[in-house]
């Protein structure tokens, strides 16, 4: 079997269409994280700087419970956060390289004239 005959079977176009609509889908999804995230980490800053400011002044000890949980909570969302923008980044190198690929655009050509 030829090489231009293994890679059409491969990379047929649907194929490839079918990565790149997963990469792009993927993509969205974790953008869609990202910013529940984001939301998280801000409603934990702002929990978080309320009760401290109760408890500076005068407020009960339950408050100082409650900067901490925020803070914690805020610091765990915070790091999910980077670990979507890095699964961003991945999809993005994994869409390119589908986009992009020498041997897919060949395959794709191929596969198209059989």
């Amino acid at each position: 079997m030829e090489l231009f005959e293994f890679a059409s079977q491969i990379a047929t176009p649907d194929y490839v269409a079918k990565k790149i609509a997963s990469c792009e889908l993927a993509i969205s999804g974790y953008q869609m994280a990202v910013a529940i995230e984001l939301s998280i980490v801000a409603v934990c800053a702002v929990a978080a700087v309320a009760a401290w400011r109760k408890l500076k002044h005068g407020g009960e000890d339950v408050w100082a419970g409650v900067c901490w949980v925020a803070i914690t909570i805020g610091a765990i969302a915070a790091f999910s956060m980077l670990l979507s923008l890095a699964s961003i980044g991945s999809e993005y190198q994994n869409l390119a390289a589908w986009s992009n690929d020498p041997v897919t655009k060949v395959a794709t050509r191929v596969a198209a004239n059989l």
